[in-house]
């Protein structure tokens, strides 16, 4: 199991105790570089239609709990789950 499905499996079972810098690596490794930086937030492009943005921005070294289930969700969709 790599890192990043360990990252990824540990947001799932676990969103409140997700690092930011761990969130930004996975969002950066399933969704290319973020396409805006602006202040503490950072915005990746997902690559459908419906919903084409993810924002995400830390809360301290976490990584707020909500956006790291909008993560999850968008990665697995993006994998097909």
């Amino acid at each position: 199991m790599s890192r990043s499905d360990k990252t990824l499996a540990r947001a799932k079972n676990s969103p409140q105790n997700v690092k930011w810098s761990d969130l930004e690596a996975l969002c950066k490794r399933y969704f290319a570089s973020p396409i805006r930086t602006r202040g503490s937030h950072v915005m990746f492009q997902l690559p459908w239609d419906d919903d084409p943005l993810l924002n995400i921005q830390p809360r301290g070294k976490q990584a707020k709990p909500e956006q790291v289930k909008q993560a999850v969700k968008a990665i697995e969709r993006l994998l097909g789950r």
